[in-house]
């Protein structure tokens, strides 16, 4: 009867702790890929994430909450949004790399997110929109 008191035990306090974890929010870092042109500079309306730049001169921002828009201007003028998001993978994920493809000549880059569980980027379609040049 003990075994089975310990085991109740366990899953009643298993059951206890995932809307917990559930209620944790992730990390979320936005970076942009290697082949990427660099000066693209990006900023979160409201909030002041920890910035800073590769070897190449693309921006990263660490810290990010789910669901906060990220605009970006790059070197040659085209301004895009995008909001963070988690992957749907892995939605409890305690950090999730929100990765950008821009190329030249495309008007909205190419959204992708990895969660630190996987192994590799899932493209997102739909999430960054192109931006008028007022509203940057």
């Amino acid at each position: 009867m003990s075994r089975l008191g310990a085991l109740m035990a366990a899953a009643i306090c298993a059951g206890a702790a995932a809307p917990a974890l559930a209620a944790t929010p992730p990390y979320v870092t936005v970076r942009f890929d290697l082949l990427s042109p660099a000066g693209t500079r990006c900023q979160v309306p409201g909030t002041a994430p920890a910035s800073g730049g590769d070897l190449l001169g693309r921006p990263y921002l660490r810290g990010l909450p789910v669901d906060r828009a990220v605009i970006c201007t790059a070197a040659d003028g085209r301004g895009f949004g995008l909001n963070t998001l988690r992957d749907p993978r892995d939605p409890l994920a305690g950090r999730v790399d929100v990765i950008i493809v821009d190329r030249a000549g495309k008007a909205v880059p190419m959204v992708m997110v990895q969660a630190d569980s996987q192994d590799d980027p899932l493209p997102i379609r739909g999430n960054a929109t192109s931006l008028a040049p007022a509203v940057r």
